[in-house]
């Protein structure tokens, strides 16, 4: 993967690998009419990937599965069991 590549399109959303400085990726998320949404990052305290939205943003229950099945996938990655 590098830095702009776009690791998945859903059904509403995308995910786009950003420019990160560790050993863990950064993705931004976007809805599909080029609106950028939040970040998914490693959170060390957590020992996880999490979701950091925007402000003023909103989501309903399934953009919320879409990116909990992505952060669950990058942790599966991250283990080897992806």
């Amino acid at each position: 993967m590098a830095t702009g590549d776009i690791l998945k399109i859903s059904k509403f959303l995308n995910y786009t690998e950003l420019p990160s400085n560790g050993a863990t990726i950064v993705v931004g998320v976007g809805n599909n009419s080029g609106d950028k949404l939040g970040y998914i990052k490693w959170r060390v305290g957590w020992r996880r990937y999490v979701f950091l939205p925007m402000e003023e943003t909103v989501f309903d229950a399934a953009c919320l599965t879409d990116i909990t099945e992505f952060i669950n996938k990058l942790m599966a990655d991250r283990k080897g069991d992806g």
